[in-house]
């Protein structure tokens, strides 16, 4: 036979492998590139609202100081609330009393503040690393038990949903909760997959009480993915599994069960729904359409045609089609009952409470990387196949719509800040009312906390203005050169703080947001 007519040969499998993980490494990574940019991309363009400053002074370690300072009385002296001089991180621990979230984030915000500071870039950086990471483990669970393109796919979704973007640029707990629910995902499929070995259980333990450290409402997912256990894995990994999640449970209870229970007269700051089935119905068909296009949550029962399409066919394709698929892919289960656990523990609540929670985006993005998943499977036909690819595609052109107009006019407190710091001058006082359409207690300690953090000196009087103002402190204002008040209805607020007193030199940022003089008659 000669040199021609001998068989080419035919490269190794290890080869072919080796090289197509490289393949889809590279395109990973390539992919991270835009990601990172359209993260940082504005970050800053926006200040920070009042629930990102909630949850920044909370991690001050000073509790509820700040919330028990005195109200509608003149403090002369007024106190430092922010970083510089705070108590060390652990006692975040015992003073998170205003919030009903649990402490994990927090203290990984402090760590951050202390190496990076406070403002608002380094600040929200902290989310857009763990909104980078869990792209990289979403790709890292679906590979498990996935081709290297449907992980690529859900990444993809993940990379450049605007919802992801959205809240990599809030100091918020949202893309950590995800963190740490892939990190388990990614331990529980192993186990599936390889065995338990005392390394996985530990670790999936741990991944365990850091989600549940998190946030409440992993808890759903945390009973999907005990559920899932039960339906596939065998013997000792099943035992061994239940075992991981009861012993988590325990953890969790122990060290932050009294806290849990001193919760339950707390409210989730959520409106009450209206029209309830209808509200909760549009919401929950809407998730994965919000989860990947836009944050719209209302178009089932608008006349607008073409989103509620695109809304139903997603929802069709993420709680229907897997259905139908577990035999071919046997991870469609557990992605399922993911989403199943995410948005139906919000969905139970909605009907228990008559609230409104499944139309807050925030509380059901745990869903977010199951629907990805779930939506990145190839259906079995020609067209099925480019499904996953023309949804990535979406993604990107929603997330550069995104970009352009962005989500929310901006609330516009550095400008409040850096207004207030040039008309006050030695001899002033200032009344803190709040920014919403009602006197609350906790509105003017955080407005008090957001004009420090943009560099207000409180070496000027202050008020916090919580009701009609005492006659003794009225009688101590009429003495101050000039009184200025930040609030949102000049005339109506002032007439219920100080009646008889008139405004002057209104200065409006937006509707909920003003600064203005008052004098008395």
């Amino acid at each position: 036979m000669t040199q021609t007519d001998q068989p080419a040969l035919e490269p190794a499998p290890n080869k072919i492998r080796f090289r197509n993980s490289c393949i889809s490494v590279f395109c990973l990574a390539l992919m991270l590139i835009p990601a990172i940019g359209l993260r940082l991309s504005h970050i800053t363009k926006e200040s920070l609202w009042l629930d990102e400053f909630s949850t920044l002074y909370l991690a001050t370690g000073r509790g509820d100081f700040i919330y028990q300072l005195p109200k509608n009385v003149i403090m002369r002296s007024p106190p430092y609330v922010g970083f510089s001089g705070a108590p060390a991180w652990w006692h975040i621990w015992n003073g998170v009393d205003s919030t009903t979230h649990p402490p994990l984030y927090h203290i990984l915000l402090r760590w951050w503040v202390d190496l990076f500071g406070e403002g608002d870039f380094s600040s929200r950086c902290l989310s857009t690393v763990f909104s980078v990471a869990c792209v990289v483990l979403l790709y890292v669970a679906v590979r498990q038990t996935g081709g290297r393109w449907q992980a690529l796919a859900a990444a993809g979704m993940m990379a450049f949903a605007p919802i992801q973007i959205f809240f990599s640029q809030e100091v918020r707990p949202y893309t950590l909760l995800q963190c740490c629910a892939l990190i388990a995902a990614i331990l529980l499929i192993s186990i599936q997959r390889k065995g338990s070995s005392p390394l996985r259980l530990a670790a999936l333990t741990i991944s365990l009480v850091l989600l549940a450290l998190t946030h409440y409402f992993a808890i759903g997912v945390i009973v999907a993915m005990a559920a899932y256990a039960m339906v596939r894995l065998r013997g000792r990994d099943r035992i061994a599994v239940i075992a991981c999640v009861v012993l988590a449970g325990a953890i969790f209870g122990l060290i932050w069960g009294p806290k849990l229970l001193a919760y339950q007269r707390s409210g989730l700051g959520d409106e009450y729904a209206k029209h309830l089935g209808r509200s909760v119905l549009s919401a929950a068909v809407s998730v994965p359409q919000r989860m990947t296009l836009h944050s719209n949550f209302d178009v089932f029962f608008s006349d607008d045609a073409e989103p509620r399409y695109a809304m139903i066919s997603l929802a069709v394709l993420s709680y229907i089609v897997p259905i139908f698929r577990f035999r071919k892919f046997p991870d469609a289960l557990f992605w399922w009952m993911w989403i199943v656990g995410a948005v139906g523990l919000v969905v139970a609540l909605d009907l228990h409470r008559e609230s409104a929670l499944t139309t807050i985006p925030r509380y059901t993005i745990l869903s977010a990387p199951a629907i990805y998943a779930i939506l990145a499977m190839p259906l079995p036909t020609k067209v099925g196949k480019f499904i996953p690819a023309s949804i990535v595609l979406g993604t990107v052109v929603s997330a550069i719509g995104y970009q352009q107009r962005g989500q929310f006019p901006p609330p516009v407190l550095r400008e409040t800040a850096d207004s207030l710091r040039h008309d006050v001058e030695p001899g002033d006082a200032v009344i803190l009312t709040g920014r919403f359409y009602d006197f609350l207690d906790w509105e003017p300690a955080v407005d008090y906390f957001v004009l420090e953090h943009y560099g207000m000196n409180w070496n000027t009087p202050v008020v916090f203005a919580t009701g009609r103002i005492g006659a003794d402190a009225e009688r101590e204002l009429k003495k101050f050169r000039r009184v200025w008040v930040v609030g949102v209805r000049p005339q109506e607020d002032t007439d219920r703080m100080l009646p008889g007193w008139r405004t002057h030199d209104i200065r409006s940022r937006y509707d909920d947001n003003a600064i203005w003089r008052v004098t008395p008659q």
